[in-house]
């Protein structure tokens, strides 16, 4: 897989204190939805696809109906958990952060809350 793909993705593992990856912070969270039962809902791509469908907003120009369902689906998910504070990353529909760097910079922060832990 060509290193750049892999980018948008997965943090570069860091020693730096001051740039910690953010699932090493606690502040970052990979995130579905599910039914009454527990099952977990189909969103489209799955929870660490590395492609083009992971953009959150992959299917939002896209007219047919599982596309449709599944926008509204992501749609509904950012919402919810932008209503608590969490910042999703600008690529992956299931990864949301609190406190942690894209957190920050996504909230015009001048510092995260969390470091490594």
């Amino acid at each position: 897989m060509h290193f750049k793909k892999v980018e948008k993705f997965w943090a570069y593992p860091s020693y730096d204190t001051r740039c910690p990856p953010p699932h090493s912070t606690g502040g970052a969270l990979d995130v579905c939805l599910s039914d009454k039962e527990g099952n977990l809902v189909e969103m489209g791509s799955m929870v660490d696809q590395m492609d083009e469908t992971s953009n959150p907003y992959f299917f939002a120009n896209i007219k047919n109906e599982e596309a449709i369902i599944w926008n509204s689906r992501r749609n509904l998910l950012r919402e919810i958990m932008t209503k608590f504070g969490f910042a999703q990353h600008p690529n992956e529909w299931w990864h949301f952060s609190y406190g942690d760097q894209l957190w920050a910079w996504k909230n015009k922060k001048a510092n995260a809350l969390y470091g490594k832990i």
